[in-house]
């Protein structure tokens, strides 16, 4: 078998070598995981630790005080040491669905869930695209070494994402739970499932996608007070005011919101570009789900799309493109390839790389119209109806 006209030795050998730089580069970034570190400090698994930590106590509505999130890292980190820490903008149910890693230390904490998600990614990942190669692809994906140094969540959107996908057609209860909590975590990705279950008239599983967001709140307001809700709601000028106004976000991110703001558009140009594409990308969920595609091309058609269709998108997040990759490449791989599409999805493989480089050193914003192309060639793959089947 040859892939991208390399052998399967070849490609191991590739990926090898890919895995070994990025664990020689995440040793000299992370370092020693103690107190005063800059293992510490350049974590976003900080916000996380800090805001379960945070909710254990007394005032679990205190996560949405950047000063008392401060307080936490200041005192239980870095031993007094001032740093900056971004605001805890997530749901509050959310913020019940980690509340254990505050009961370990930090790097026991750290290890447990970059372990722990990876390890889910990785088998979902497997279960998509059953080759033995697949694990090492997916470690060696550019994406997936980015979110493990920022130590991000997606490893575990990639296994609620994914996983959730995967039983849409068969266990569509399952499927609802697991995408129910995938929104409970990134709404913002996740409101595309709501338009292509519409389209696909997935009900069964809409209604229990949407009562595990219901029932997450739910049980999070219980838990921790209903003023918490309050609290969040409170949050969201300020996240869309660092959207909109932070120049200092816009070159790790890569949507066509930020692409605009980040060329020099204005702030009513770059809303109106996202929202116009933000609208075709339902538009074209809503027809590939309708249309009875097949489970790689409808899965893999939403993660694109809700990539592209939200403002709220950062390099770590490309960590998602591991699913509609392994999904097209297992796809090829059964059923052959289409013009353009063995030169397209390495690129897309390194898009992640690519734009971190290109957008962040000379301010090219081109992930956008990288996802875009990947999403027309995904499109070009849904099969037509006939009249009589219409």
């Amino acid at each position: 078998m040859k892939v991208y006209l390399l052998t399967r030795e070849r490609l191991r050998l590739v990926c090898w070598c890919l895995i070994i730089t990025y664990v020689i580069f995440a040793v000299y970034q992370l370092g020693d995981l103690g107190p005063r570190t800059g293992g510490i400090k350049n974590s976003d698994f900080v916000l996380l630790w800090s805001a379960s930590h945070l909710a254990l106590g007394k005032d679990p509505g205190g996560v949405y005080s950047i000063r008392k999130l401060q307080q936490v890292q200041t005192l239980t980190l870095l031993g007094g040491d001032q740093h900056d820490l971004l605001p805890w903008l997530y749901f509050p149910s959310f913020l019940m669905l980690i509340l254990p890693l505050g009961l370990l230390p930090y790097p026991v904490s750290l290890a447990c869930w970059l372990g722990g998600t990876l390890w889910g990614a990785l088998s979902i990942l497997r279960r998509i695209a059953p080759d033995p190669l697949t694990r090492k692809l997916a470690l060696a994906f550019p994406g997936i070494a980015l979110n493990f140094f920022y130590s991000q969540g997606i490893f575990l959107l990639i296994f609620l994402m994914g996983g959730g996908l995967l039983a849409v057609d068969g266990y569509p209860l399952l499927a609802g739970l697991l995408l129910g909590v995938s929104i409970s975590y990134k709404p913002h990705l996740g409101f595309l499932v709501l338009v292509a279950f519409l389209g696909g008239r997935r009900w069964r599983a809409l209604g229990a996608m949407l009562a595990t967001v219901g029932g997450l709140a739910l049980l999070s307001a219980a838990l921790f007070g209903f003023h918490i809700w309050m609290l969040f709601w409170k949050t969201i000028p300020l996240a869309k005011e660092i959207v909109a106004t932070v120049s200092d976000v816009w070159p790790r991110m890569s949507s066509p919101f930020a692409g605009v703001r980040l060329v020099g558009g204005s702030l009513l140009t770059a809303w109106s570009i996202q929202g116009m594409v933000s609208g075709v990308v339902m538009v074209i969920a809503f027809w590939v789900w309708r249309q009875g595609a097949p489970l790689a091309i409808r899965a893999s058609t939403l993660v694109v799309g809700a990539l592209l269709a939200s403002p709220y998108i950062f390099e770590y997040d490309l960590s998602l493109l591991s699913l509609p990759l392994a999904w097209m490449v297992w796809e090829g791989y059964l059923k052959g390839w289409r013009s353009w599409e063995k030169y397209w999805l390495p690129v897309v493989w390194l898009s992640p790389l690519l734009t971190s480089f290109l957008t962040k050193d000379l301010g090219w914003p081109l992930e956008p119209l990288i996802l875009a192309i990947f999403l027309f060639l995904l499109v070009r793959r849904v099969p037509q109806k006939t009249d009589a089947e219409s």
